[in-house]
């Protein structure tokens, strides 16, 4: 009888454990509202930035050449999760390019390489910690070798790909951006929010020419 109740008991308990994994859900915040493709456009009346830098490769040269900004874009306009903004680095003073990817009052958090937003995990395509558009270390490694190259600092390219950072509350006037190849520049990831005034104008594509 005693062997049938302890049966009975650890049979409750497994119910109730796995009850209790079912209900940890997490939620989910989705941006299907940004391209994935740069846009071409006509730079006149607007300012154009030859960048040549490569923070924002997905594996196609990405946002790579003669960039359109508008400067005055977000004196009327408010900042937008995805955009892509032309800025002046805090301290050192170098121009580069990131992606807006947290507002002012929202409390973000990068766990295992995934953003998060107020609890809720960002579904977007550069909402994960990515090297030329690659968001993990396996694949990364297979296209590696697939082209006859070796990896150097492995354990710091598996770091990168899991990458984790305390959560923040972003104040007020001030935004979290992240390059798309996130290990290439300062980004808020190092930097932490930054102040709107240093946001220098949205990037609103290419260059008809470039």
């Amino acid at each position: 009888m005693k062997h049938l109740f302890f049966i009975f008991a650890m049979c409750l308990i497994l119910v109730a454990c796995q009850q209790k994994e079912k209900s940890i859900v997490i939620e989910t915040m989705t941006d299907t509202t940004t391209l994935e493709d740069v846009p071409v456009v006509d730079s006149v009346g607007y300012s154009e930035i030859d960048y040549l830098y490569d923070a924002m490769y997905r594996g196609h040269n990405e946002y790579a050449g003669t960039l359109v900004v508008d400067k005055d874009y977000y004196i009327k306009n408010k900042f937008q999760r995805g955009e892509v903004v032309f800025f002046k680095t805090p301290k050192t003073g170098q121009k580069n390019v990131a992606r807006v990817v947290g507002l002012p009052g929202e409390k973000l958090e990068i766990k295992d390489g995934k953003i998060f937003i107020n609890n809720k995990i960002l579904k977007a395509f550069y909402a994960k910690s990515m090297n030329n558009g690659i968001s993990d270390f396996h694949t990364y490694q297979k296209m590696m070798k697939a082209n006859g190259n070796e990896i150097i600092g492995e354990n710091d390219w598996k770091e990168y790909f899991h990458r984790n950072l305390k959560s923040v509350i972003i104040p007020k006037n001030e935004v979290f951006i992240l390059a798309d190849n996130g290990w290439r520049i300062q980004d808020s990831f190092e930097l932490g929010p930054i102040s709107q005034d240093y946001i220098e104008g949205k990037v609103l594509g290419m260059a008809e020419d470039y």
